[in-house]
């Protein structure tokens, strides 16, 4: 007669260990060989920073949402939610996503690119995030985190008129890039597109690129 034993406390950490094992060997079948963005994009599904879209597909060309954008700032930087809590219409409060909306809003600074969008109260959590959040939501954090400093308004007009696209941005939107370039966030080389969408692999590299250039600690996983 075969008798079995249940010792759950050994089961569950044998499921951690597989958990952790699968990640380290985490393959998935639609990145580049090599390269850079390969190992940002692996880092971040390693340390749970972001989700793939299944164990073995990490679909970097598609564009981020802002609700998994939220999640990842979040965790990355240890956000908390403000003092006072933030409503949203389309974010229910009892959501296992809300605290990551909550924690993360102030930073994404939506109404610096869209004034109008200020007077709105919704967060638009399946919309997709531009390369220009991006950029702000990043410097936002940093800012706050005292990783960088503020630059002056005309130092900002000056330095994003040498800019291709420079002139297109909002004053507002001016001051966040012209900080980020500074401090090499993104570079000034490239031509800003405000209509532009941030694929995966964009928000993987650039969380990576943050991560390691001001001395984040890395996260141990989900």
């Amino acid at each position: 007669m075969i008798r079995w034993t249940t010792n759950l406390p050994l089961i569950f950490a044998a499921l951690a260990a597989l958990q952790t094992l699968s990640l380290a060997q985490l393959t998935f079948t639609d990145l580049p060989g090599a390269g850079e963005d390969r190992v940002a994009i692996t880092s971040m599904v390693e340390q749970g920073i972001i989700r793939p879209v299944s164990p073995t597909r990490f679909d970097p060309d598609g564009f981020i949402t802002r609700e998994d954008f939220a999640v990842a700032l979040t965790k990355m930087f240890g956000l908390s939610p403000l003092e006072k809590r933030i409503s949203f219409p389309d974010v229910p409060t009892n959501s296992a996503v809300y605290p990551f909306v909550e924690a993360a809003a102030p930073y994404m600074n939506r109404q610096i690119l869209c004034f109008g969008c200020a007077l709105g109260r919704n967060f638009l959590p399946a919309e997709s995030v531009s390369d220009a959040e991006l950029t702000i939501s990043l410097t936002s954090v940093l800012l706050a985190k005292k990783k960088v400093e503020f630059v002056s308004g005309d130092t900002a007009i000056e330095q994003m008129a040498e800019v291709v696209g420079g002139n297109d941005l909002p004053p507002a939107a001016k001051l966040y890039f012209a900080i980020a370039i500074r401090n090499g966030i993104v570079s000034g080389e490239k031509p800003i597109q405000l209509k532009r969408k941030a694929t995966r692999a964009d928000v993987a590299v650039q969380l990576y690129s943050v991560q390691k250039k001001f001395e984040f600690p890395q996260l141990r996983g989900p």
